[in-house]
C-alpha cells in the first residue's frame, strides 16, 4: 500500500517555473516520490496561525507575523506525494529537504543515501536551493512535516482549509 504525504511550495518557490521544476525533479529523483496531485492553496489567517501555533513562543511577534503572512500568500502549491516502498514518506521528505535553515542544510546523511540508492554526499533540496536560488531561513522554499504527529495535525488543518 502506498505511503502518502505532501509538501507545500512556499511563496518564493510557488509560481516560479524554474524553482517549481527544480523541487519536483528533486522529489522524483532524490526522494523517489510519485506526484499524485498538485493544487494551489491559500491559507486563511486562522489556518496559518493554527499551522504555526507551536512556533509562536519561539520567535518574536514580528517574526511570527511574517511567518503567518508568508503562509497566507495566494497560490502556494500543495503537492501530494506517495512512495511504494517501506520507507515512511514523511521521514524521507524531511531528510531530503534538509535543515529548515538552508544555511545549515548540507548533504543527505550517508545512511539515507544508502537507503535511497543515492551517491554519498548528495545535497539536500534546501542546500541546493540555497546554492541556486538563494533560499534563506525566512523563505526556505518548501514545507515538510517534521514528525508523524505534525503530519497528522497539518493534514487536519489542510482538510479544514480546503473544505
Amino acid at each position: 500500500m502506498p505511503d502518502v504525504n505532501f509538501t507545500i511550495l512556499k511563496k518564493n518557490t510557488a509560481g516560479d517555473p524554474e524553482q517549481e521544476k527544480f523541487v519536483k525533479e528533486q522529489l522524483l529523483t532524490i526522494g523517489k516520490f510519485k506526484i499524485s496531485t498538485e493544487s494551489a492553496i491559500t491559507f486563511s489567517e486562522e489556518g496559518a496561525k493554527k499551522w504555526y501555533a507551536h512556533k509562536e513562543q519561539e520567535v518574536s511577534p514580528e517574526i511570527f507575523q511574517e511567518i503567518i503572512d508568508n503562509m497566507m500568500t495566494p497560490d502556494l502549491l500543495l503537492i501530494s506525494l506517495k512512495r511504494e516502498d517501506e520507507l515512511p514518506a514523511w521521514k524521507v521528505l524531511r531528510v531530503i529537504m534538509g535543515a529548515t535553515n538552508p544555511d545549515k542544510a548540507g548533504a543527505i546523511p550517508d545512511e539515507w543515501c544508502e537507503k535511497l540508492g543515492l551517491p554519498l554526499g548528495t545535497l539536500t533540496i534546501r542546500a541546493q536551493g540555497k546554492k541556486y536560488f538563494n533560499w534563506d531561513i525566512g523563505l526556505n522554499g518548501m514545507h515538510g512535516s517534521d514528525s508523524l504527529e505534525s503530519l497528522q495535525r497539518e493534514t487536519e488543518i489542510l482538510l479544514e482549509e480546503i473544505g
